[in-house]
């Protein structure tokens, strides 16, 4: 178990990492709002090969600490194993996007910091 942690651990900083970079090339052009810190941060558990309570709880404390400091999160690689464990255990993304793969999520992420310039710039 202590594996897997340091696997979801790795994954998110390296996700975050990406999503940080990518935020101020989405905003290089937008002088006016220069982008000053990550706002939305990927959450990749490809690598965890099972989900029980305790690592769900500590998935969405994560989260919970991502949004205090300012980044909606995307949690990606939920394998369909890990799914039905989650509901099983009765606990609840609630608003949490959610994507397939991490590619899948960084795009997503992307989508958003675009639509989030556009709507600055009109």
């Amino acid at each position: 178990m202590r594996r897997s942690r340091l696997r979801v651990a790795v994954a998110a900083v390296v996700a975050a990492a990406l999503v940080a970079f990518a935020a101020p090339l989405a905003a290089q052009h937008d002088h006016e709002h220069p982008a000053t810190g990550a706002d939305h941060a990927v959450i990749d558990i490809t690598g965890v090969p099972t989900v029980d309570t305790e690592v769900a709880q500590h998935l969405l404390k994560t989260v919970s600490a991502a949004r205090l400091l300012g980044a909606e999160c995307i949690v990606s690689g939920i394998r369909p194993q890990v799914a039905q464990t989650i509901v099983s255990l009765g606990i609840e993304f609630g608003d949490i996007a959610t994507k397939a793969t991490l590619a899948d999520a960084l795009r997503h992420a992307l989508r958003l910091i675009e639509a989030t310039r556009k709507g600055r710039s009109n």
